[in-house]
């Protein structure tokens, strides 16, 4: 899982710098660029992506069989709420970085680029350990360090006094948060193991929701506090309540 998520990551170390520098020469160019990217990847998946059995998932069961097992499991509905709540806070730091770094430290576009590609490595190399950590600890230890390692770098980096400072504690924010996702998102597929890609769109589906309040819930802080501090104090609330909502729900 942690693998799988590395690549996720290696995305932001690339797209997001060359989407800036791009948008140097015309906001248009990004769009323009990722649209011809996905004309090449839809005809490289459609020759290269293997037939799937439509209708039947791996265990012989419907979709919405898989989906209704999965719900009224009461372990997967709290290890929604958590992972709903985790990435609500986490998507809350991420979706502002940028506007941060511009408005208290004045970078530009590309600046903000070449900024993010350090918090994209942050990501990927926690990513690629994750799978290590849980092991050193087992998941419910793992979660706790990892959570509590959060919370005080949340509270931490709104007194950055440059943005250097300020890029090398959000590169070690995502650090952690590259140890937290593939953790999540293994505690929920280990329990419902027969609907695990029903579990995987179910845990989609929360991380978007909760990118969408992040937005929201970000753009007010943002304005209304000085800084980042108010979108990194809601993050780290955020961050002590999948904690505790957690504890109980995360097992080894």
């Amino acid at each position: 899982m942690g693998f799988s998520l590395a690549g996720l990551s290696s995305s932001q170390i690339f797209g997001i710098p060359v989407g800036s520098y791009l948008a140097t020469i015309s906001w248009r160019i990004s769009f323009f660029c990722l649209a011809a990217l996905a004309v090449i990847f839809i005809l490289v998946l459609q020759f290269n992506l293997p037939e799937t059995k439509v209708g039947k998932s791996e265990n012989g069961h419907s979709f919405f069989s898989n989906l209704s097992q999965a719900l009224k499991n009461p372990a997967t509905r709290e290890m929604l709420v958590v992972y709903f709540v985790y990435t609500l806070g986490s998507f809350a730091t991420i979706s502002f970085i940028s506007t941060w770094f511009n408005h208290d430290f004045g970078l530009n576009i590309s600046q903000i680029g070449t900024a993010m590609i350090l918090i994209g490595c942050g990501q990927l190399l926690g990513s690629v350990f994750a799978g290590r950590m849980t092991n050193q600890f087992g998941f419910r230890k793992a979660a706790r360090i990892e959570f509590g390692c959060l919370v005080v770098l949340y509270i931490v980096v709104p007194f950055a006094p440059n943005v250097i400072m300020a890029d090398i504690l959000c590169a070690i924010i995502y650090i952690f948060n590259g140890f937290m996702f593939p953790l999540l998102m293994t505690c929920l597929q280990n329990i419902v193991k027969d609907a695990r890609s029903t579990i995987a769109s179910l845990a989609n589906s929360a991380m978007y929701l909760a990118e969408t309040f992040a937005g929201a819930i970000g753009c007010y802080l943002f304005n209304v506090f000085s800084g980042f501090f108010g979108i990194a104090v809601f993050s780290a609330i955020m961050i002590i309540l999948a904690l505790l909502l957690g504890n109980r729900s995360i097992q080894d």
